[in-house]
């Protein structure tokens, strides 16, 4: 499970699924969320933007192992 809201939760999946697995064909980052009122994440980050940015972002770079 991710939580893309969590980017130690990010990072945290990132890396089970690099020890676990000795390829990656295939990547669909579909996250999406919608909110009317501004919140801040643990990261200090805005919710929205860590959700449907920050987050797929981090996990794709972990993921091409940079």
């Amino acid at each position: 499970n991710i939580d893309f809201e969590s980017l130690e939760s990010v990072r945290k999946c990132g890396e089970e699924i690099l020890a676990e697995e000795k390829h990656i064909h295939i990547l669909l980052n579909n996250a999406g969320a919608v909110s009317g009122c501004f919140t801040k994440t643990k990261d200090r980050l805005d919710a929205l933007m860590q959700t449907n940015y920050f987050g797929p972002f981090l996990f794709t770079n972990i993921l091409l192992g940079n």
